[in-house]
């Protein structure tokens, strides 16, 4: 199933949160729940056709090139967002993933 952020949303697949701490005691799961939905990292996976629109630096020249791109973004790029941003997704399979706007995107982490 394909899910789609609308508007000027970005959909963010949150990072995981081990269970197992680096001494190797199996946490609670409740624990890495609350973990999880405090995560402020995860990877964009799809983004809305109005995100970035309107900000300056982003304007365009109509050459097909979409504003995130400006900012360097891309899909599937780790990011930095906002703590506790954002809408779950409730659909199946996708409740790991979150509805932020594009404004609560605060960085961008290169692994490289």
């Amino acid at each position: 199933m394909k899910i789609k952020p609308l508007g000027f949303y970005v959909l963010i697949e949150m990072e995981n949160v081990e269970n197992v701490s680096e001494g190797g005691i199996i946490l609670n799961a409740d624990l890495v729940n609350k973990e999880q939905e405090a995560t402020d990292t995860g990877y964009i996976r799809a983004i809305g056709p109005t995100a970035f629109h309107g900000y300056p630096g982003c304007e365009t020249d109509g050459g097909g090139v979409h504003p995130y791109m400006m900012w360097g973004l891309k899909l599937d790029m780790k990011i930095e967002f906002r703590r506790f941003e954002g809408k779950k997704s409730v659909v199946k399979d996708h409740e790991n993933y979150r509805y932020i706007p594009d404004s609560h995107i605060i960085g961008a982490i290169d692994d490289e």
